[in-house]
């Protein structure tokens, strides 16, 4: 992977977690981000949790695999 490449993941994989922990503790305290309030309107609040988790993992999935170094796998 290049590093350009695991520049973009890692920024990504952050943005996705850093908003899906906001999202999950703002929701504990019956609050909504403004532009992310659509999901909760579309899923439902149960569904917006899960959403909100899945973000969580994939972002911490993203900034692993981003450090990771898999150049010289075959």
């Amino acid at each position: 992977m290049s590093s350009k490449t695991s520049t973009i993941l890692n920024i990504i994989g952050f943005f996705l977690f850093f908003f899906g922990m906001m999202a999950l503790v703002l929701s504990m305290m019956d609050l909504r981000i403004t532009f992310m309030n659509w999901i909760t309107e579309l899923a439902g609040r149960g569904g917006a949790f899960l959403i909100h988790i899945m973000m969580v993992i994939i972002g911490l999935v993203m900034v692993v695999a981003a450090r990771g170094n898999y150049m010289g796998e075959d």
